[in-house]
């Protein structure tokens, strides 16, 4: 399998809180996601990147500093464009939540 070229985005979400968005950053690691949430900064560092059953691709990583806003640190999945449809937060291999696109 060919290498998974990375490309920066924003996609923006609605969850709990509201509306927010992620911007991913490409790195010669993986890359980074930075994200506001309820004004609370977070970067969160892409741990994984592989493909969904559609093929597209998804970043996975933890959700550093969110502990501030909701008392845990989760596992989170992203598809990697700024159509992204959702983005899922997993807490010891539970589904957590799952925020949606906000079309916007």
């Amino acid at each position: 399998m060919a290498p998974i070229s990375l490309q920066p985005f924003i996609a923006k979400f609605v969850g709990l809180e509201g509306d927010y968005a992620v911007e991913f950053t490409p790195t010669s690691e993986l890359g980074s996601i930075k994200t506001t949430i309820v004004g609370t900064p977070m970067t969160w560092y892409v741990d994984f990147v592989g493909l969904n059953e559609g093929g597209d691709v998804v970043l996975g990583g933890i959700t550093t500093g969110s502990q501030a806003v909701w008392g845990d640190c989760y596992w989170f999945e992203v598809e990697a464009n700024a159509g992204a449809r959702c983005i899922e937060y997993w807490g010891d291999q539970v589904l957590w939540r799952k925020d949606w696109a906000t079309g916007a």
